[in-house]
C-alpha cells in the first residue's frame, strides 16, 4: 500500500510540473498591445492593427498568430524571423511597405489564403511553407531563397484570370530552386519566355475530360 501510494504522489508531481510548464511556454500575448522586445518559445496574436517602422526579431521558437482582423505592417522595416519561428497568417493581413521578412533556418510560414500585399521582399533559409493553391503573394512581393516544399505552384503569384501566366510559372520556378513546378489542369496562356533550367520539372495535372473557357477547346490535361 504505501509503494502504491508513493507511486501515485511521484505521478502527481511529474503532471503538475508539466502542467505548468506547458502553460508558460503557450503563452499567447497581444502583439497589437506590446511595446516590448518579443521573447523566445512565446506565440503572439495580431487582433488590431501593428506596425513595425524599425526592425525587429521573432527569437527562437517565438510564433505569430496574425488572426481576422489583425494587420501586420512592415513599414521600411526588417523581421528577423531565427531559427525554430513561425508566421501564422490565420485571416489577417500581412503587409509589406517597403519591407522584408529574412526567415532563418527551420522556419515556417503558413497562409490560409490570405496574400501577402505590397511591396518587399521575402527571403527564406531551409523555411517550410503551407498554403492553399491560389494567390498568396502579391505580383510586387519578391519571393527568394531555399524552400522547403512538396512542389511550387503558379497559382501562389497571381490571380486565376490571369491572361499571360509566364511571370507566375518562372517565379514558381526561382522558389522551388529544383524539383516539381505543378500546374493543375487548366489552360495556362504563355506571352513570354518561361526558363526552365536544369533540375525543373514542369509537371501538367491530367483530368476528365470537360469544355475549357479557352477558345471552347475539349481538353483532358494542362495546356500551355
Amino acid at each position: 500500500m504505501t509503494k502504491i501510494i508513493v507511486k501515485i504522489i511521484v505521478i502527481l508531481a511529474i503532471a503538475t510540473f508539466t502542467s505548468a510548464h506547458a502553460s508558460t511556454t503557450s503563452q499567447i500575448l497581444n502583439l497589437s498591445e506590446l511595446n516590448e522586445t518579443m521573447v523566445a518559445e512565446t506565440s503572439y496574436k495580431v487582433t488590431s492593427t501593428k506596425r513595425f517602422t524599425q526592425n525587429n526579431v521573432l527569437p527562437e521558437g517565438a510564433s505569430i498568430y496574425i488572426m481576422p482582423g489583425g494587420q501586420l505592417t512592415l513599414s521600411g522595416a526588417t523581421l528577423k524571423c531565427l531559427q525554430g519561428s513561425s508566421i501564422y497568417v490565420m485571416g489577417g493581413e500581412l503587409l509589406l511597405d517597403k519591407g522584408h521578412i529574412a526567415l532563418a533556418e527551420n522556419t515556417h510560414m503558413s497562409l490560409d489564403g490570405s496574400i501577402i500585399d505590397g511591396t518587399g521582399s521575402i527571403t527564406a533559409n531551409k523555411t517550410t511553407l503551407s498554403a492553399p493553391i491560389r494567390q498568396i503573394f502579391a505580383q510586387s512581393i519578391q519571393v527568394k531563397g531555399k524552400w522547403i516544399i512538396d512542389k511550387a505552384f503558379p497559382q501562389w503569384f497571381t490571380e486565376s484570370k490571369t491572361i499571360d501566366w509566364s511571370t507566375a510559372i518562372n517565379k514558381a520556378i526561382v522558389m522551388k530552386g529544383a524539383g516539381e513546378v505543378f500546374l493543375p489542369r487548366g489552360v495556362y496562356p504563355i506571352a513570354h519566355t518561361l526558363y526552365v533550367h536544369y533540375g525543373i520539372k514542369l509537371v501538367g495535372e491530367p483530368g476528365r475530360k470537360e469544355k475549357s473557357t479557352y477558345r471552347g477547346y475539349d481538353h483532358n490535361c494542362t495546356i500551355l
